[in-house]
């Protein structure tokens, strides 16, 4: 028995050590990562007029709370030796309240910006437009609204249950409130989310390939990013829901000291790797300066040779066409050749084709323009409808 009682007490220990470096490393990396996402979606065009802005936004700002509220009390504790949710009651209620509620938030984010980019690979231009800007704010207010008041017994019911004079812990006072916060984060955290990313990635992936056979390079691209953050959240979500329903068939076994202590760390181990994988901690930024840099990269390569006209179509398109805007007919046409000349001044490509597949339209500039030509000489060039 004090054998059991002393592995008991290192397996514990060891959960100690993992707040001490990996959780304090993720609260670091995490924030760092989410307001990198932030500021990328809402200062960079065109990626701030893409449909999946606000969503990624959301999971960020979602993600920042739930990561550094869920984890701080934990890590003041292992450095301090004092828990503030025992500590303070309004600590107690507060962060009970917002962590689940926010991480619900975040994986529903995560499953509408599936959902936005599903939509957006399909040919059909009519449901790209179906989230727009102002539908997307009120998915977001919604959901938020939703979850609040899904945990919101949380800060009613739980309390400050004494163990000494001095010493209290933070817990429910009804036990079945214990159960009702225990099934809802099943869902908010696993299920529902694991469901949808996983018929969303199907459908996603199968449309992608449509899309690389169009050489829609850059949707393709946005397309493979979301595409790899499904696969970490099915990743990281799986094992750990299927843990948790095993704590919940088993909660009413009798356990000993050392199968608790078991269970404790792989629930960390797991709870940990589910917050590692499944946050952006910068990807998107990676991937806009990967994408630019490939980008730049090909039309410096082919200034002179002729630039592969795919290539700079979702180049001319991102940088010069609002994420909205169609041509609806001939009155339109200097204002688009305009616009595209002052995108061909920056990047230098005016030897260069102008394919313009998203309005299906081609405009091929001549071999001798020059930079002193005006808009409406360009646009007296070849023109035809595809």
């Amino acid at each position: 028995m004090a054998s059991e009682s002393a592995t008991a007490l290192y397996i514990l220990s060891i959960g100690d050590r993992l707040y001490q470096t990996v959780a304090i490393s993720i609260i670091i990396v995490s924030t760092i990562g989410n307001v990198c996402n932030c500021f990328v979606f809402l200062c960079i065009p065109p990626l701030n007029k893409h449909p999946n802005a606000l969503f990624i936004i959301g999971s960020s700002v979602g993600s920042f709370f739930f990561i550094n509220i869920g984890l701080s009390s934990a890590v003041i504790r292992v450095y301090s030796g004092t828990d503030p949710s025992h500590k303070w009651l309004f600590w107690c209620k507060l962060a009970t309240w917002f962590t689940y509620s926010s991480g619900c938030f975040s994986f529903m984010c995560n499953c509408f910006a599936a959902l936005g980019q599903f939509l957006l690979t399909l040919p059909r231009v009519r449901w790209h437009r179906l989230i727009t800007h102002i539908r997307a704010q009120i998915m977001l207010f919604c959901t938020a609204i939703i979850w609040f008041f899904i945990f919101l017994p949380f800060p009613i019911f739980y309390i400050h249950v004494p163990l000494s004079n001095t010493t209290f812990v933070c817990t429910s006072s009804y036990p079945l409130m214990t159960r009702y916060g225990t099934y809802w984060i099943i869902i908010g955290y696993y299920f529902l989310p694991i469901i949808l990313i996983l018929i969303l990635f199907c459908l996603t992936r199968y449309n992608l390939q449509q899309l690389l056979r169009r050489r829609r390079t850059l949707d393709a691209a946005v397309t493979r990013m979301m595409l790899i953050q499904m696969c970490i959240l099915l990743i990281s979500g799986i094992p750990a829901g299927l843990y948790l329903c095993y704590i919940l068939a088993t909660q009413y076994v009798a356990k000993t000291t050392l199968r608790f202590a078991y269970e404790y760390l792989i629930l960390l181990v797991l709870k940990e790797e589910l917050v590692l994988l499944s946050r952006p901690y910068g990807d998107d930024v990676a991937f806009v300066k990967s994408s630019n840099g490939h980008i730049s990269y090909r039309i410096s390569r082919n200034r002179h040779h002729g630039l592969d006209p795919y290539l700079f179509a979702h180049t001319l398109i991102l940088s010069c066409l609002e994420q909205n805007e169609r041509i609806q007919g001939s009155s339109s046409m200097h204002s688009l050749v305009h616009r595209a000349l002052g995108c061909a001044k920056k990047v230098s490509v005016f030897r260069s084709f102008m394919l313009i597949r998203r309005n299906n339209l081609i405009i091929c500039s001549h071999p001798q323009y020059h930079c002193d030509s005006s808009p409406f000489q360009l646009s007296s060039l070849s023109i035809r409808t595809i």
